[in-house]
């Protein structure tokens, strides 16, 4: 192979390589009914799941019934899990006891929590947090639009504050997770491809 036809293969692989694509991000609504995709997926996926309602009641398809589907479905896949900021959500005992199964059974997936600081009410709260099996919490820095309006006046320890206290109670139980981080508010908007829950026919509009 001549230097010519050397730097034409060189070129043609490089029209051919695209950039890795960004992530499937599936949103599974707490008063939806937790229905997979019906098209098969690949790559990498970001599952944002709703479970708990606004009253805070758990999702009804919130089950291991559900997360045996789900991990049927894609076990074989790099997936990051995301429990979004749904009123007592991050430290449901439920929620809880399905980090546990998913270290189990899928530890690779990835598990990341999102909540207001307020979420946070007690030294148990912490204890409870600290030792949990997120990867990665994520403190949104601003008034929880479920507290009460005659809450949001009582003084409340700042986010500074609570990442101590955190920090504290994961050096005394010997642990490095989950990293916390702070979002500044009103909060995170998570791009999304289309929700499960969505009208049939209709894609999800981003956030």
């Amino acid at each position: 192979m001549d230097e010519q036809t050397r730097v034409e293969v060189r070129q043609a692989a490089g029209r051919t390589r695209r950039p890795p694509g960004k992530p499937t991000c599936i949103r599974f609504a707490a008063m939806g009914k937790g229905e997979l995709p019906t098209d098969a997926e690949s790559g990498s996926l970001e599952l944002m799941l709703e479970v708990t309602e606004p009253d805070g009641q758990l999702a009804v398809w919130f089950d291991d019934e559900w997360w045996a589907e789900v991990i049927a479905r894609w076990a074989n896949l790099p997936v990051t899990i995301h429990i979004t900021a749904t009123p007592s959500a991050l430290l449901h005992p439920v929620t809880l006891h399905h980090l546990e199964m998913l270290q189990r059974v899928v530890p690779r997936w990835r598990k990341v929590g999102h909540a207001y600081p307020s979420e946070i009410t007690s030294t148990d709260d912490v204890e409870t947090l600290a030792k949990s099996l997120f990867d990665e919490v994520r403190f949104i820095d601003a008034p929880s639009p479920h507290t009460p309006p005659s809450d949001r006046r009582l003084p409340k320890p700042g986010i500074e504050e609570l990442f101590g206290n955190i920090r504290r109670a994961q050096a005394r139980l010997d642990k490095t997770r989950p990293i916390l981080v702070r979002i500044p508010g009103p909060g995170p908007a998570h791009e999304r491809s289309r929700a499960t829950d969505a009208v049939p026919g209709l894609m999800a509009a981003s956030e």
